[in-house]
């Protein structure tokens, strides 16, 4: 039997610290942090948007910046920061550039 899992739409709010690497160069901007997270990540069926995954792929790409907070939404439903999004077996979440937000504090 072949599962089509049902596509999940999820807002993401990411807090990060972005600071300049030991040479001066600058942080790199919240577009690129939400570029770099979208092009890499690899969501399957049933699987959470976790504070650890979405860090995992940032802190990957750029070691100058540390992910403080993450807080998602899905179907209305609202989840506290650095919990996981949760998402059912037969689903699989979908991030669209609009919906990700990265904050630099």
């Amino acid at each position: 039997t072949i599962i089509r899992p049902a596509l999940i739409p999820v807002t993401l709010e990411i807090f990060v610290v972005a600071r300049p690497d030991k040479f001066g160069c600058p942080a790199p901007s919240a577009t690129a942090i939400k570029t770099a997270l979208l092009e890499n990540i690899a969501l399957l069926n049933g699987q959470d948007i976790s504070w650890f995954l979405v860090r995992s792929i940032i802190e990957a790409q750029f070691p100058t910046v540390e992910v403080t907070a993450i807080a998602g939404e899905r179907d209305g439903i609202t989840y506290p920061l650095n919990t996981a999004i949760n998402i059912g077996f037969v689903e699989i979440a979908t991030l669209a550039f609009e919906d990700v937000t990265v904050t630099l504090t």
